[in-house]
């Protein structure tokens, strides 16, 4: 199956791109996401061995998830003010 193909699009692009964004983020940030995204520890684990406090891993795992969703690309949705593509009906 050619990659684009894929529903989405190229999935190694898309990888390269998390990677590039994550990379992105501040240290402390990407070490909370680190570990209870890609070690599967829970925020009780993350916050002892980050050595800081669970409000503190909750609030930098936000902050981190809404830098990466901001800077991915969002599809066009189209609304009652979006024009239509294409001939007029």
């Amino acid at each position: 199956m050619p990659l684009s193909s894929y529903p989405g699009g190229n999935p190694a692009g898309r990888i390269a791109e998390t990677i590039t964004v994550r990379a992105a983020l501040p240290p402390i940030r990407r070490a909370a996401i680190a570990e209870i995204y890609y070690a599967g520890r829970t925020i009780a684990e993350t916050a002892k061995a980050l050595g800081i406090l669970p409000g503190t891993v909750k609030s930098r795992a936000c902050h981190a998830l809404t830098a990466l969703r901001s800077a991915r690309p969002q599809p066009h949705v189209r609304t009652a003010q979006s024009p239509a593509k294409g001939p007029p009906r």
